[in-house]
């Protein structure tokens, strides 16, 4: 009787124990850790980089660009990639799928990208905002907007979403993870202000001496329903051109895309192959300057008029 007793306590020990080491070998918990306030929400922390599943790695520099080069204005052209988890990527990218990296190599310019999941737009203009000189050094900005990102902020509510710290114990983290994650109320001291993501915008155009351009990324859902991404883009759309910020262009990426079902990940993230097929999108349209209302562009001038051609800068 002993021995079974110390058998099955032996057990109770080891078991937790190389759980443990299996998960934090394995790389389940090497995902990015975040900083977060009441301004902007949270932020990917600056100066790291690791390798979900010892494969899917990720980096990001000094200003919490997914990039390891630190951020310097080049002599050539410089793009800002700005977004949600589209630009970020997930952790089932490798840093070299991710839309910004993609992106790079599409067009030969340094590009600089900046997001985080379920960022909305006022979370991307409070860091546009802290960043000025950021604003000031790239020629392009290009935003990435899905149909949820024009109303609200998003605030910081949970370890298992962004974890801020790593955490004591990667077996019980991945465990509360998988199996216990909830809907958890935003603290209030963690609650960033509601704003204007159009006054916002328009604050930064004075700014910003290059030219804008709007992609709105469609869930899986919206891409195969014209109605529906009519009904969720159509009032957002009308009102970013009644900005009438001269050059913004504003494209449809699925009518740009041809996106089907297969294009996606999940409700909402596309695959790696579309991922690389958004950015070569992406980069003729910086590289071409050419805005077709029949390929899915409609661009600004001052007075808010809209035209199926022209360029930006």
């Amino acid at each position: 009787m002993r021995k079974l007793f110390y058998g099955l306590a032996g057990l109770i020990v080891l078991l937790p124990v190389a759980g443990e080491v299996a998960v934090r070998q394995a790389g389940l918990i090497d995902v990015p850790l975040y900083d977060a306030d009441n301004r902007i929400g949270y932020i990917p922390k600056p100066n790291q980089h690791g390798s979900f599943l010892n494969g899917n790695d990720w980096v990001f520099n000094e200003l919490s660009m997914g990039t390891a080069r630190p951020f310097r204005a080049t002599d050539e052209t410089d793009v800002l990639l700005v977004g949600d988890s589209i630009v970020m990527g997930g952790n089932r990218y490798r840093q070299t799928e991710r839309l910004g990296p993609q992106l790079e190599q599409a067009t030969g310019a340094a590009v600089w990208p900046i997001g985080a999941a379920s960022w909305r737009l006022q979370n991307e203009f409070h860091y546009l905002a802290d960043h000025p000189q950021v604003v000031a050094s790239v020629d392009r900005i290009v935003f990435v907007v899905n149909s949820n990102d024009f109303a609200g902020v998003s605030s910081w509510r949970t370890e298992m979403a962004h974890p801020r710290h790593p955490p004591v114990s990667a077996l019980v983290h991945f465990l509360q993870k998988q199996l216990f994650e909830a809907d958890v109320p935003i603290q209030p001291e963690m609650k960033v202000p509601d704003g204007d993501a159009y006054a916002d915008l328009e604050r930064l155009s004075p700014s910003f001496g290059g030219s804008f351009d709007v992609w709105l990324f469609p869930s899986r859902a919206e891409s195969l329903d014209p109605a529906l991404r009519n009904e969720h883009f159509g009032p957002e759309r009308a009102r970013l051109e009644a900005l009438g910020i001269h050059g913004m262009r504003i494209f449809d990426a699925a009518a740009v895309l041809g996106l089907t079902e297969d294009d996606y990940t999940d409700r909402s993230h596309p695959t790696p192959a579309a991922t690389r097929k958004f950015a070569h999108a992406i980069a003729d349209a910086l590289k071409t300057g050419s805005c077709s209302v029949a390929a899915g562009c409609r661009q600004v001038s001052r007075n808010g008029a809209i035209g199926s051609t022209g360029s930006g800068r």
